[in-house]
């Protein structure tokens, strides 16, 4: 499956494109996002493919600095794109139930991933991202504590679908990154960089949460591909 999904990736970036190409990883946390996008990455570059790789890793180890880091990349893009900054509290104030600390933060992810995208590529170049679009979506629906609508996925439906062409993206690749609660359970309890997640508390309840999560998030994804033709979905169990 690795083997097809690299040479897919390949004639994707070969065949070049008008606007960006973002590739990004989406799953349960502890599932190994990022390990698969450090190997995909490698061996993209391998074949003289430039793909830019942006990891939620790669920023600095002490809060503040990393907070300040991300604040400036969201300024240099976002400055007076309100067009994104309101995609992004449409994005997240289309989800009940959470708290007003964490709404700020969603929105401020969010504001990330496009500022990323804006800034980290450029016409005809493509990225890949171990957390980008979806896994916000992910943040959303787990903080919300409940499963997704039907009304919740045709409004963001149309959300994504805007968002698309605000960010002027040509093609953007879905790698869910799928594997069972034992596998994520091990995840969580051996990954290098443990992050601020309440799933590296290992209880059971939470774990399960994010798994619904994933689950409902998939769905919505499905919906998304079947009306978006510049959006498409490739699995990768482990």
């Amino acid at each position: 499956m690795k083997s097809e999904l690299e040479s897919w990736l390949l004639e994707a970036l070969k065949s070049g494109s008008r606007g960006r190409v973002v590739i990004e990883a989406f799953g349960t946390p502890g599932v190994g996002k990022s390990y698969f996008c450090d190997g995909l990455h490698m061996r993209v570059t391998e074949n003289d493919q430039n793909l830019l790789y942006h990891s939620i890793d790669h920023y600095h180890e002490n809060f503040f600095l990393r907070i300040i880091s991300k604040f400036s990349l969201i300024i240099r893009s976002c400055w007076c794109r309100w067009d994104l900054f309101s995609m992004a509290c449409r994005i997240v104030f289309g989800f009940s139930g959470l708290k007003f600390l964490i709404r700020i933060k969603l929105i401020f992810n969010f504001l990330l991933v496009f500022s990323v995208i804006q800034l980290r590529s450029k016409q005809g170049r493509s990225i890949l991202l171990d957390q980008g679009i979806f896994q916000g979506l992910w943040s959303c629906c787990y903080y919300q504590l409940g499963s997704i609508g039907s009304k919740e996925v045709n409004s963001l439906r149309e959300l994504i679908c805007q968002l698309i062409e605000s960010l002027d993206l040509e093609l953007l690749v879905i790698i869910y990154v799928s594997a069972s609660k034992k596998v994520v359970v091990n995840g969580l309890q051996t990954r290098a960089i443990r992050g601020s997640s309440e799933l590296n508390s290992l209880q059971m309840d939470i774990i399960e949460r994010g798994i619904c999560a994933t689950s409902s998030i998939i769905d919505a994804i499905h919906d998304v591909v079947n009306s978006h033709p510049k959006v498409k979905l490739i699995e990768v169990p482990r």
